[in-house]
């Protein structure tokens, strides 16, 4: 099994809207579970899933809110504070 960046990258464009800043916060998020996984039997998509949850709490750290496509529009509007 291997986590790749690109990996957890093609599948949080299936979850956020399109930003800028995903893709440096999804290879955060992708070190971290590296440093920190074990397989015990899981699947690589647990290890996806939480890379992605590392990035959107990196994200937010730093005052970025990740749109979910299927929370708002596909523009990013609500990440703007736009309605």
């Amino acid at each position: 099994m291997i986590l790749t960046v690109e990996d957890a990258l093609a599948r949080a464009r299936e979850i956020f809207a399109d930003h800028p800043e995903l893709p440096s916060f999804i290879a955060e998020g992708c070190e971290k579970v590296g440093r920190k996984w074990e397989n015990f039997g899981d699947e690589l998509q647990e290890a996806i899933n939480w890379a992605i949850e590392n990035a959107e709490e990196y994200a937010a750290k730093e005052g970025i809110i990740f749109v979910r496509i299927a929370d708002g529009d596909a523009d990013g509007a609500e990440s703007r504070g736009e309605e």
